[in-house]
């Protein structure tokens, strides 16, 4: 049996080296599309393009916003074995996080484009439709939260806190802004694919931020959070 040990250090440099790879692809992937000429790269364009759904740093985001709920329930069973108060909003947290993961997965904020795009004449900032329902749900869940993030040891209230602005930053911020650069002829414009990268590499560090803040919390009150790998027995012999 295999035991990892997942410290908050070792869990963040790892995930930032992941990160500066795929921005590091990312921007060679543009390189070579705007200097070179070269549109299709062998399918790595594709296959690394933050701004593409469906590819590796896609499901990267959706795996690690997973793994943020599953940290999230994690810290919601401890709070509630303690009989601590708040255990309610560590267990809302894990299931707004597993919906984010499967959204993100899914591309699900995608589909709320055109029906809100029509029914509300929406356009410039609100362009892209899906941040008005979502930005709403953020205004509600940030007074809500307010009392709970307030009652967190003080560290661990900055670090959520600087994940929520590296994150809403991005995801809402970004999008918000990418109106203003699009290149509304259909062409390909360098300054969209550079808004883009920005965006989802603070959504990225955001979720960086996070998971470093719970693991964090979860080691200061003394509890481990491993990954343990156990070899299954071998079946019986079958004989003919």
């Amino acid at each position: 049996m295999a035991t990892v040990h997942l410290t908050p250090a070792r869990v963040t440099v790892a995930l930032l080296v992941t990160i500066a790879a795929l921005v590091s692809i990312h921007a060679l992937s543009l390189f070579g599309l705007f200097e070179l000429g070269r549109d299709h790269q062998m399918g790595l364009f594709r296959m690394f393009n933050l701004s593409e759904e469906g590819n590796v740093p896609t499901w990267f985001a959706a795996t690690t916003l997973f793994a943020s709920a599953m940290i999230l329930g994690l810290t919601w069973h401890v709070v509630r074995t303690a009989g601590e108060p708040y255990a309610r909003h560590w267990g809302v947290l894990a299931l707004i996080f597993l919906f984010i993961a499967i959204d993100e997965a899914a591309s699900i904020h995608e589909l709320l484009i055109l029906p809100l795009r029509e029914a509300l004449a929406a356009e410039r900032a609100l362009y892209f439709a899906w941040v008005i329902p979502y930005g709403i749900a953020v205004v509600i869940f940030a007074l809500a939260y307010v009392r709970f993030t307030l009652s967190l040891p003080r560290r661990t209230a900055i670090l959520l806190l600087a994940a929520a602005l590296l994150y809403v930053g991005g995801a809402l911020g970004m999008e918000m802004l990418s109106p203003h650069v699009y290149d509304w002829t259909g062409d390909v414009s360098l300054p969209m694919f550079v808004m883009l990268l920005i965006e989802e590499t603070l959504e990225m560090l955001g979720v960086t931020v996070l998971i470093h803040a719970l693991l964090d919390h979860l080691a200061r009150r003394g509890a481990r959070v491993e990954l343990r790998f156990v070899e299954s027995p071998p079946g019986p012999s079958r004989t003919d």
